[in-house]
Order: structure tokens, then sequence, then C-alpha cells
């Protein structure tokens, strides 16, 4: 597993992430930290999930359920040698 040092943050804000654990989570500092990261770097693997299944949505409104190419494709790539 990685380690990350973070430098040169304000004592109030160390203070607050302090108070934060404390209250919100009852954990330590590093523990609530640690899990804000982790949490906050899926925000955009969601994001992206959320989009494709809107676009999926969209294509199966307007062309309904498309079916699969594969054997077109592979008849294809078969005939080309």
């Amino acid at each position: 597993m990685a380690s990350l040092t973070i430098r040169n943050i304000s004592d109030n804000a160390v203070h607050r992430l302090q108070n934060m654990a404390r209250t919100a989570a009852a954990r330590g500092l590093e523990t609530y930290v640690r899990e804000v990261l982790e949490e906050h770097s899926k925000k955009p693997l969601q994001e992206s999930y959320k989009r494709v299944q809107k676009l999926q949505a969209m294509v199966k409104e307007k062309h309904g359920i498309l079916p699969d190419s594969t054997p077109l494709i592979r008849e294809d790539r078969d005939k080309r040698g």
C-alpha cells in the first residue's frame, strides 16, 4: 500500500479535520482523512458510470435494443482472410 505525506497544511485546517474526525466519524485523524480521500477518488468513476448509463438509455430509447455485432464482425474478418 502507498504512503502519502502532505505538507504545509494550515493549523486551522488540521484542527477542523480533527474535529470532523472526532464528531462525524468517531475516528482518528489519519483514518478519517484516508476514508475521505478514498471516497473522493471514486467520484469521477461513479460519475462516468452514471453518464454511460444515461447514454445507454438514450440509445435504447432511440434505437431499441441493438443486436450483438460480434457475428457480423467475425464474418467480415473471415471474408478478408
